[in-house]
């Protein structure tokens, strides 16, 4: 039977493209307007993949757990086992979920417009224009500071307004913003 996500595979199977290789042909390159550069280029932060790392870490103490002979658990040890490879399960396929976001995942100043690209498959693009921004806000705690990542919130004119989340060298991101910013009327 023919199914219809293979629809999608097979324009990329016949492209020679891998899952690794697959940000270069998606990447901002391909969507820069006449005579537009990138001057700075950040991705989401590798915090992203503590959650599931903790996950599969849990999965694993339960798997040992279940293991152990000495506890004696009888039966409840193949419970044990059985939700250990479960949740272990899930974080693996969480780790993964998050791999791919972070790979497929930009965010872009150019020497026209902010840039940001999320997804595979489901694709979100936004897009603003220097001239249009208003305010450049950026949110870290003080964990935050310490590991170099932020949440930033552009506003533009008219109160439009578009927030990144887990942003990785969130100042930086901002001063190539404000630095590109005309002033001229």
């Amino acid at each position: 039977m023919f199914s219809p996500f293979l629809v999608y595979l097979l324009p990329i199977e016949n492209q020679g493209l891998t899952l690794l290789t697959l940000q270069k042909h998606m990447g901002i390159k391909n969507n820069l307007l006449a005579k537009e550069r990138v001057i700075y280029r950040t991705h989401p932060h590798w915090l992203y993949f503590i959650s599931p790392v903790l996950v599969v870490l849990f999965g694993a103490v339960l798997i040992w757990a279940a293991l152990q002979r000495k506890l004696d658990l009888g039966t409840f040890s193949e419970y044990l086992l059985y939700l250990g490879y479960i949740t272990a399960g899930i974080g693996v396929i969480s780790f993964f979920k998050e791999y791919i976001h972070h790979r497929t995942s930009e965010y872009v100043v150019t020497n026209q417009r902010v840039f940001v690209q999320e997804g595979v498959l489901g694709r979100k693009t936004t897009s603003m224009i220097l001239s249009q921004i208003e305010a450049v806000e950026v949110d870290q705690t003080l964990v935050a500071r310490i590991m170099n990542f932020g949440h930033v919130e552009i506003t533009g004119s008219g109160g439009a307004a578009s927030k990144f989340t887990y942003i990785h060298r969130p100042e930086k991101f901002r001063r190539a913003i404000q630095k590109n910013i005309s002033f001229e009327d």
